[in-house]
C-alpha cells in the first residue's frame, strides 16, 4: 500500500510539474508576408519546430502564391525580463517553398529572427519575426519574409 501511494504521489508530482511542457503543439495565424496558418512543436524549453502554410499577398492583396516553410528555432530567455510570462528572442534556420500562380517554384533557406511573448496562465503565444531568405532554386536571389502572429497550444 505504501509503495502504491508513493508511486501515485511521484507520478502526480511529475505530471503537475510538466504541465507547462505538456502543451507542446500550437496552431494559429500569421499576418504579413506570408499570411496564413502557423504551427509550432516544442522540442524542448529552448528549441522548437515552427511552420507556416500560407499565401503570399504582397503584390496586390490577392493570393499570389502558395507558401510553406519549416524552421528549427532556438530561444533565449535572458535578454528581456518581464513581470509575468516570458519574452524570449529567437533565431533559427529553415527551408521555404514558394509556389507562384504564374512562374517557377522557388526553394530557399531562411533565417527567422524575432521575439515572442508566452503567457503564464493561458496557453497562448504572440510573436513577431523577420526572416531573410536566400532562394537557391530556380536562381540565387535574396528575399525577406516577416509577420506577426499568435498560436494557441493544446
Amino acid at each position: 500500500m505504501k509503495k502504491t501511494l508513493i508511486i501515485v504521489l511521484v507520478l502526480t508530482a511529475s505530471v503537475c510539474s510538466s504541465f507547462a511542457q505538456s502543451k507542446r503543439f500550437g496552431l494559429g495565424l500569421v499576418v504579413g508576408e506570408p499570411t496564413g496558418f502557423t504551427m509550432k512543436y516544442w522540442l524542448s524549453h529552448v528549441n522548437s519546430l515552427n511552420a507556416a502554410i500560407a499565401w503570399s499577398v504582397f503584390d496586390d492583396n490577392s493570393f499570389q502564391a502558395f507558401y510553406i516553410h519549416l524552421d528549427h528555432v532556438f530561444y533565449y530567455y535572458d535578454l528581456f525580463r518581464v513581470e509575468s510570462g516570458k519574452a524570449p528572442v529567437f533565431i533559427g534556420i529553415g527551408g521555404r517553398f514558394y509556389f507562384p500562380k504564374d512562374g517557377e517554384t522557388n526553394v530557399g533557406f531562411r533565417i527567422p529572427l524575432g521575439m515572442a511573448y508566452l503567457f503564464d496562465q493561458v496557453p497562448i503565444e504572440i510573436y513577431g519575426e523577420l526572416a531573410p531568405v536566400v532562394n537557391i532554386i530556380p536562381e540565387t536571389k535574396a528575399d525577406l519574409d516577416g509577420g506577426i502572429g499568435f498560436r494557441y497550444f493544446f
